[in-house]
């Protein structure tokens, strides 16, 4: 699951045991760590609106809670952070205030547990309230019974990158020649792949995990997140894209003497991996959430590997490159 809240502390067991506590009364993803580069990388890659952060932790981490509290800020501003901390001074204190941080003492999680959710919705708000300029209404869902029933309007707040380099995913790899030992191969190498944008599995579990839409509902929002990216011209997500070029394959001599015993050249389309915030808001009762919706978009671009079939049933992969 995608984490939401993200706790930190140098002590692994407690930052396990505490997320697992978290984990078991909310919705959201909970993650945890006790190592700074890995604390940096979750809050990069996923989807961290609300950090808990133990003060001392110098030690281990290099860093203290309110330091750690600067880096995590300078990459993304919007996360709220709160130091939870056994053992802090008028200092610790200080620092927290400066920051705006909220800085709790540890012991009391359900204390904890109210401010993760106000910290939480004061995310959301503030997002809302920044993207009101920029949102934009990519569908609603209606029931259809005997009495024709309201709607839920979705809104598009925010589309960005969650890593402006693009993957291709190993599942994705097709064949385009297989040559054994002994054999010479002329023929062309053609890739045909339908470039979709694909929403991320984990995505639609966690939507279902909250409760607050039933699955008709989500399937219906993340066809009209598609067909918003689609109409708005960046890729047609049914778009097939075929190149072919002719040429002549062999296993050389050197590759055989090394163990190779045959070779494929495979590709995969390339994508960049994006999130959308998505508000929900019933047109009978006026209640609104925000969800995040991950997915994959594609570049228009593919990448080429070579794989080596050794002998010993080993492989060995080269990555020729993007194209």
């Amino acid at each position: 699951m995608h984490a939401e809240i993200l706790v930190v502390d140098d002590d692994g067991v407690y930052a396990k045991n505490l997320a697992e506590w978290l984990q078991n009364r909310m919705p959201q993803g909970v993650a945890h760590t006790d190592r700074k580069d890995e604390t940096i990388e979750l809050v990069k890659s996923t989807y961290v609106r609300v950090a808990i952060l133990d003060q001392r932790m110098r030690r281990k981490l290099g860093v203290d809670g309110t330091e750690l509290a600067a880096e995590i800020q300078s990459i993304d501003e919007r996360i709220r952070v709160i130091i939870l901390s056994g053992e802090s001074d008028v200092r610790d204190y200080q620092k927290s205030n400066e920051l705006r941080l909220r800085h709790l003492v540890k012991g009391d999680d359900e204390a904890l547990l109210r401010e993760i959710r106000l910290a939480r919705q004061q995310y959301l708000l503030d997002l809302e309230r920044n993207a009101e300029a920029h949102a934009e209404v990519i569908g609603r869902y209606r029931s259809w019974t005997l009495v024709r029933g309201p709607s839920v309007v979705f809104k598009k707040l925010v589309e960005e990158y969650v890593s402006t380099t693009p993957e291709a995913d190993d599942k994705d790899f097709k064949t385009l020649v297989h040559v054994n030992a002994g054999q010479s191969v002329t023929e062309a190498e053609t890739g045909t792949f339908g470039h979709e944008i694909e929403i991320e599995e984990e995505s639609t579990r966690q939507l279902e995990a909250t409760g607050m839409f039933r699955n008709v509902v989500i399937a219906q929002l993340t066809t009209s997140l598609k067909s918003a990216i689609r109409e708005r011209g960046r890729m047609t997500v049914t778009q097939q894209e075929q190149h072919s070029s002719e040429q002549r394959f062999e296993v050389p001599e050197k590759d055989q003497a090394d163990g190779v015993v045959a070779f494929a050249i495979q590709e995969a389309p390339l994508y960049h991996r994006k999130r959308a915030l998505i508000q929900g808001s019933c047109e009978c009762c006026g209640h609104q959430d925000v969800v995040t919706v991950g997915f994959r978009e594609p570049n228009g671009q593919v990448r080429r590997r070579r794989v080596d079939y050794l002998t010993g049933d080993k492989q060995r992969i080269t990555d020729i490159g993007a194209q």
